[in-house]
């Protein structure tokens, strides 16, 4: 994530915060108006939050975070100039 924080130019500090059962770093003062936001769940191994588990053996998805929101707001913050 650092990599992307210096391609974008952000500032180099991010800031972090935990709330039930998610990891959310965020870089911004990115260039652009850009920003950099990273989720981490501590369930859902590597299934999609909040969508179904592509097999009978997948792992279950995140209940704690809703990805096709969260997606849709940012790009709805960052529209394509």
């Amino acid at each position: 994530m650092e990599a992307w924080a210096v391609l974008n130019e952000c500032s180099t500090d991010s800031s972090f915060t935990t709330a039930d059962g998610v990891d959310v770093w965020n870089w911004s003062n990115c260039a652009d108006s850009s920003e950099i936001v990273f989720y981490i769940t501590k369930d859902g191994g590597h299934s999609w939050p909040m969508g179904v588990a592509p097999r009978r053996r997948a792992d279950q998805p995140s209940e704690v975070i809703n990805a096709n929101e969260l997606m849709w707001d940012f790009f709805n913050t960052h529209p394509k100039q």
